[in-house]
C-alpha cells in the first residue's frame, strides 16, 4: 500500500468531519509544531488563513507555551508531530488543555501521548511505517490531510469561502 493510500486507510471520514466542525467553530487556531511538523504548522496557516480562519503558526517552544496559556475554550490548538512524542508540543498542549482549548492532533501513532491529549487525533503515516521510509518527504501525508481539511471546509460554505479566497488573493496582487 502506498503512502497516499495508507495515510487515507488509517484516517476516519468521521474524524475528518470533527475536525472541520471544529475548524469552522474556532474562534482562533493555534498549531504547534517544531522541525519539520513546524513547516507544516506555517503550510497550516498559510493555507486556511486565506479563507479567512484566524490562524496562528508557532514553532518557537518557548512562544507555543505562552500562546497555549492564552488560549481559552473558543481556541483549537493544533499539535503536530509525526512521533507522537515531541515533548515541546506536548507541553503546549498540555496548558491550552488545561485553558479550555479543544485539541486536534496530527500524528504517526495513534497511542502516543499527545494523541492521548486531543480530542481529535488524524493520523498520518510516518516513514518509520512504511517499507524504506527514509526516503519519504515526511510531510506529505500532512500535506494531504490539510488538503483534504481544506477542500471539506469550503465545500460546507463554498461560495463565502471562495470569495474570501478571492479577496485575500487579490490583495496580493493589487499594486496600487
Amino acid at each position: 500500500m502506498g503512502i497516499i493510500d495508507h495515510t487515507f486507510h488509517i484516517t476516519s471520514y468521521e474524524d475528518i468531519h470533527k475536525a472541520v466542525s471544529l475548524l469552522t467553530k474556532a474562534k482562533k487556531i493555534h498549531v504547534y509544531g517544531i522541525g519539520s511538523s513546524g513547516i507544516a504548522a506555517h503550510e497550516f496557516k498559510s493555507k486556511f488563513f486565506r479563507i479567512g480562519l484566524s490562524v496562528e503558526a508557532i514553532t518557537d517552544p518557548h512562544q507555543s507555551m505562552m500562546d497555549a496559556a492564552l488560549s481559552n475554550r473558543d481556541s483549537v490548538v493544533i499539535g503536530i508531530s509525526i512521533s507522537g512524542t515531541t515533548k515541546e508540543v506536548i507541553r503546549a498542549v498540555k496548558i491550552a488543555k488545561k485553558q479550555g482549548s479543544l485539541i486536534l492532533v496530527f500524528t504517526g501513532d495513534k497511542n502516543s501521548e499527545l494523541s492521548q491529549l486531543s480530542d481529535i487525533s488524524l493520523l498520518v503515516t510516518s516513514k518509520n511505517s512504511m517499507h524504506m521510509g527514509q526516503n519519504i518527504f515526511p510531510l506529505l501525508p500532512l500535506l494531504l490531510l490539510f488538503d483534504l481539511l481544506y477542500t471539506e471546509l469550503v465545500a460546507k460554505d463554498y461560495k463565502n469561502r471562495i470569495s474570501i479566497r478571492e479577496r485575500t488573493l487579490q490583495a496580493l496582487t493589487d499594486t496600487h
